[in-house]
């Protein structure tokens, strides 16, 4: 890890660079300050390595199709809210859910929350890990329970596509995840 470390720096003060625009040795200073604090506050330069069951496992063919199905649920939920805008006398029923996730790996529990916020009328509130649960703002809550088969459905997706192996062994066992 210690090799890849320069090499990180180096990447972030470019992107620092390239963001403000200006080639300047205070934007390479400042770009080279905010780098350091990076590392150092994400603990990537940090010795502690996750067991390799805990490591995310990236799967291209599913990450892939989680692309696909982010893409598609964006537009179901585009044509659903707009329905719900423009039907004259419609009724907007919301509601918050708090919802069990079965992993608790952060990278899926963060992807799944984001997934949430950003599909047109649904918004995750908070996230809270051990157990891992999400409070998800939902606009039109006609069914509760279909928002919870949506939601364990893109966390099965996200596993597959960059998942641990302890938590797609989580997700195939017979409770899914929680004893």
């Amino acid at each position: 890890m210690r090799l890849r470390l320069p090499g990180l720096l180096i990447w972030l003060v470019i992107v620092w660079i390239l963001l403000w625009g200006d080639l300047s040795f205070a934007n390479v200073l400042s770009g080279l300050a905010v780098s350091i604090l990076i590392v150092i506050g994400s603990g990537i330069g940090s010795s502690s390595r996750p067991e390799p069951d805990e490591r995310a496992r990236v799967s291209p063919v599913h990450l892939v199709g989680f692309a696909f199905f982010v893409l598609f649920k964006l537009v179901q939920s585009n044509l659903a809210l707009a329905r719900v805008v423009v039907t004259p006398g419609s009724r907007i029923k919301s509601g918050v859910l708090a919802i069990e996730l079965r992993t608790d790996q952060p990278l899926v529990m963060i992807t799944v929350a984001n997934v949430i916020t950003l599909t047109p009328g649904t918004m995750t509130l908070e996230a809270k890990g051990s157990p891992a649960t999400l409070y998800i703002n939902v606009l039109q809550l006609d069914d509760p329970e279909a928002v919870r088969r949506d939601v364990a459905d893109i966390e099965a997706r996200a596993v597959k596509a960059f998942g641990s192996r302890r938590a797609r062994k989580e997700l195939s066992s017979p409770t899914g995840g929680r004893s």
